[in-house]
């Protein structure tokens, strides 16, 4: 059985005005991207029992921010790769000593997410495509036609796959060693309103909800399209997150729970994340921090405020 330590952010010297859109974790730094237009940076505590600090990063921008990640780099170094409401990538290097963001541009409509895995950052947009690009010379590798807009995109990490949820209702499973034209495999038939839900795990794994009470898992490397198991829900799915040191797979709902599924026994529980509130929250970006003997994992919440929590 998993135990639960909970801790919500309430109060910081930094606090964001409104929805936090964007989630990103190095270690047990955090950052926040907020539709107020700022990034900042958090380090968590090593207890729970001791407060949340804010780090002395704040970067502003000129548009509203809709996803975050983060990439470390060489000693205390990372990027910062965000998309916002607009058709550009912008790149932050904290080694450069410099506010202003790089830009990858290349999308001809609005960029609906980002990923970043090593020096190659994942983007998904609007335009009908989803992009590969070079983050040590910001330039695009290649780009993959989709039949309608991308919702997301996201690496399978150490393999070279490429997982994208498109608006048409299907999940494209991309290898770009076969082809840069098509999917490898596809699955299809989603009428989740939030089938950008999507995540990944090593041995491209990949969990996607097919509607709004079921989240399929796929093993495609040995069951291609077929699923190989799911997970019943109450509730919308509204983020997903593998937690590879446990082999378990969270999901956050429409309605403030986490519900967990470990892999190896298929066996589930149900954590509240808002106990004891009535005005009830979607869990809608869910990030995962491997600690010893733990994993921490960081959430938002659709309206205002995010949390961490610890599972053993």
């Amino acid at each position: 059985m998993l135990k639960l330590e909970l801790a919500i952010v309430s109060a910081t010297e930094r606090q964001h005005e409104g929805t936090i859109a964007g989630l990103a974790c190095i270690g047990n730094q955090v950052f926040t991207a907020g539709q107020d237009k700022r990034i900042l940076s958090f380090q968590l505590p090593k207890q729970r029992s001791l407060p949340v600090s804010f780090m002395g990063l704040e970067l502003r921008n000129a548009e509203k921010f809709v996803d975050l990640q983060a990439v470390p780099r060489m000693g205390s170094d990372f990027t910062l790769v965000a998309s916002c409401n607009d058709s550009d990538v912008r790149i932050w290097n904290s080694g450069a000593r410099k506010e202003a963001p790089s830009t990858l541009s290349g999308h001809v409509a609005a960029v609906t997410g980002v990923d970043a895995m090593d020096n190659f950052v994942l983007s998904s947009s609007w335009d009908q495509t989803a992009r590969v690009w070079d983050l040590h010379h910001e330039a695009e590798i290649v780009a993959l036609p989709h039949p309608a807009g991308v919702h997301r995109a996201l690496f399978c990490p150490l393999s070279r796959t490429i997982m994208t949820s498109c608006a048409n209702g299907t999940l494209g499973c991309w290898d770009l060693r076969v082809s840069n034209d098509s999917p490898t495999c596809s699955m299809g038939g989603s009428t989740s309103e939030f089938s950008q839900a999507l995540a990944t795990a090593p041995g491209d794994l990949v969990a996607w909800p097919i509607s709004d009470s079921e989240v399929e898992i796929f093993d495609v490397p040995r069951c291609g399209s077929r699923s190989i198991t799911s997970l019943q829900l109450s509730s919308p799915a509204r983020s997903l997150q593998f937690l590879p040191q446990a082999r378990v797979l969270s999901c956050g709902d429409a309605n403030s729970k986490l519900l967990t599924m470990k892999l190896e026994d298929l066996s589930i529980q149900q954590f509240d994340l808002q106990p004891g509130k009535s005005d009830r929250q979607a869990v809608t970006r869910l990030r995962c921090v491997p600690e010893d003997g733990s994993e921490m994992l960081t959430f938002l919440f659709s309206k205002h405020g995010w949390g961490y929590a610890r599972l053993t």
